[in-house]
């Protein structure tokens, strides 16, 4: 019943894998296509189970608007000077660990949910 239970979570974990690595590796389309997916896997389960997880998805809105700050925020330049550039680069880099870091709380909520979403029998 363990192993029934994880898988469950498993292709949701596996999507964040590939959204760490895609932040990592500053391939953020392909981050942002990763999100997607995990936000349609776990909408698709809860709505199943008909669950209200209104901080789960307050957590998956956050998630999905910081990399979107990061990604646009390269593209923009605030000023002409490149020390501030540099400077605004380190930020940038906060938000994304703030994001993977919420990626992760979320899993953990979604482990506390489990006995509700894959009932025992």
């Amino acid at each position: 019943m363990q192993l029934k239970k994880m898988l469950y979570l498993l292709p949701a974990m596996i999507g964040v894998l590939l959204f760490d690595f895609a932040i990592m590796s500053n391939q953020y389309p392909f981050a942002l296509a990763a999100f997607l997916l995990i936000w349609i896997y776990n909408y698709n389960i809860l709505r199943r189970k008909q669950m209200n997880c209104t901080l789960l998805f307050l957590h998956l809105f956050a998630e999905i608007v910081f990399p979107l700050v990061c990604m646009l925020s390269p593209s923009i330049s605030i000023t002409a000077d490149q020390k501030s550039l540099l400077l605004f680069q380190p930020i940038a880099r906060g938000i994304l660990v703030i994001s993977a870091l919420m990626i992760h709380k979320k899993f953990s909520y979604m482990e506390q949910m489990l006995p509700n979403i894959v009932p025992d029998k």
